[in-house]
């Protein structure tokens, strides 16, 4: 039957919603570029850890040390993405000292790393799994925009997704490169996974779990065995390489706990939002796991490894949304295989009407943060953020010529993000706070004793609070402190 004429031209409803995706995916790339830049010291997180570690390095300091003793810190991530950032750093002739200048160099490198795998799932659409130039750009552009802060905020997260991403761009390769260098490949990309972050560790199940759903037992076998000589050998490196206290930290200092209220608070809204692309992605690798393709399996494999991992992780306290980038990435594509399989022209009366729908979808799902990454790049309130940077640094540079032999330490509540964490990264003691509450929680009051003992021994030390409140962490006793001084919104006590 001929199809009623319209007024609106055969591509105008697929050129509106190009506009709609490359406007929000600007505006979005605006908004992370100004946040790359900016003064607030938290993207998520707890990202001032990471950024200390990074200063810990550059200022030629070891990062893993004994949690017992000065500077009393728990470091819970493996080294590969402090070491790069320390490299970076000394590259780019950026002192230690300048807490701003090294966040911003990691919040960059985030940010070109997340448009990186978005490039990478589109490659992986496009290339190896032949969608639609069109549909498979959507679904890149979507797997940006629905990424977190998290993506950009100085932590090994996002450098972790990139080498998972890029493993399964590799292991999808059907032609051109054998299966023993896909192996090899695969062991060395998912060594790196593991080096950014202990749960990249699941990346070494792509490969054996998409054997066998193909029962490929000979090839499972000799994964298995060389997958374990490469992970055994690159934990006896790390132990060499970083001494004693290397695994105090990195599996010491994940004592979190569970926590059901925590998830409920944090996941809720996420899997009621994003359920559009889990659900799909989720179905669609159960059909591909019983694939003759392995390229198929691979992917249905990859969805397994990472998204059922996390959601158990996800119950731990402490979790966050960037515990799914990697479920979001191959869902962006997983979905746009599966769309390409169908035709929606039979639906519609109108050509225009199958792009109309994608277009409203846009239009309400990323309305209200459109809104706010316009109001981040153009109404943004930088300048206080920097005057309080400013402000403490003032601060720091008074403490230190007032108390030049007095190790410094910063105790409120965990939750309080300050400046004071990183700029005083070369004389603080507890600077990890959050950890630190969270292990003396986990060990039921059994740690931190070495930090008790300090407090209690030490002549020297001085306390930091914000202005009116007093001192406390788990397990301390202030009360040989007063208060000496006030500066800057803060107080300073002394014994």
């Amino acid at each position: 039957m001929e199809r009623p004429s319209t007024f609106l031209s055969k591509n105008a409803g697929k050129k509106l919603f190009a506009f709609f995706l490359i406007a929000f995916l600007l505006l979005n790339v605006s908004w992370k570029w100004v946040l790359a830049q900016s003064y607030v010291p938290d993207l998520g997180g707890f990202e001032r850890n990471v950024i200390w570690g990074i200063q810990r390095i550059m200022s030629g300091r070891s990062l893993y040390t004994n949690p017992e003793n000065l500077p009393f810190s728990y470091v819970q991530y493996m080294p590969l993405y402090y070491e790069l950032l320390a490299f970076l750093g000394k590259l780019f002739s950026i002192q230690p000292g300048d807490a701003h200048g090294v966040y911003r160099l990691a919040r960059v490198l985030n940010l070109m790393i997340s448009l990186g795998f978005s490039g990478i799932v589109f490659l992986t659409s496009f290339r190896r799994f032949k969608v639609p130039v069109f549909l498979a750009g959507i679904f890149a552009i979507l797997s940006f925009l629905v990424s977190d802060t998290f993506t950009i905020s100085g932590r090994p997260d996002s450098l972790k997704a990139f080498f998972l991403i890029l493993q399964v761009f590799v292991l999808c390769k059907s032609n051109g490169l054998k299966l023993r260098y896909k192996m090899a490949l695969a062991f060395l990309l998912s060594l790196c996974c593991f080096l950014c972050k202990q749960d990249g560790i699941v990346a070494f199940g792509i490969l054996p779990l998409a054997f066998l759903f193909g029962a490929e037992w000979k090839n499972l076998s000799i994964y298995i065995v060389g997958a374990g000589l490469v992970l055994a050998s690159g934990l006896m490196f790390l132990r060499w390489n970083y001494g004693d206290y290397f695994f105090a930290n990195t599996v010491g200092g994940l004592k979190n706990g569970i926590s059901l209220s925590w998830f409920m608070s944090v996941f809720r809204g996420y899997f009621g939002l994003y359920v559009v692309l889990f659900a799909p992605a989720l179905m669609l690798a159960f059909e591909f796991a019983h694939e003759k393709n392995r390229a198929l399996r691979v992917l249905a494999a990859s969805m397994f490894v990472v998204f059922f991992p996390s959601l158990l992780a996800s119950l731990k306290f402490g979790s966050g949304v960037n515990y799914f980038q990697e479920s979001l990435l191959i869902s962006c594509i997983l979905v746009p295989i599966g769309i390409s399989a169908f035709s929606g022209s039979a639906f519609f009366r109108f050509s225009t009407s199958k792009w109309l729908f994608p277009s409203l979808a846009f239009l309400l799902f990323f309305g209200l943060s459109g809104l706010n990454w316009f109001a981040g790049v153009f109404l943004n309130q930088e300048a206080a953020l920097k005057s309080t940077y400013e402000s403490d640094l003032a601060f720091a540079t008074k403490l230190k010529t007032d108390f030049p032999q007095g190790e410094i330490m910063l105790l409120t509540d965990r939750q309080w993000e300050d400046n004071l964490t990183t700029i005083f990264f070369d004389c603080i003691a507890n600077p990890n706070r959050d950890v630190s509450a969270q292990v003396f929680e986990g060990k039921k009051g059994d740690a931190l004793k070495g930090l008790s003992n300090y407090v209690s021994t030490h002549p020297n030390l001085i306390l930091l609070t914000r202005f009116g409140q007093k001192p406390s962490f788990p397990g301390q006793d202030f009360s040989a402190f007063h208060v000496s001084q006030d500066f800057g919104g803060y107080q300073v006590w002394t014994k």
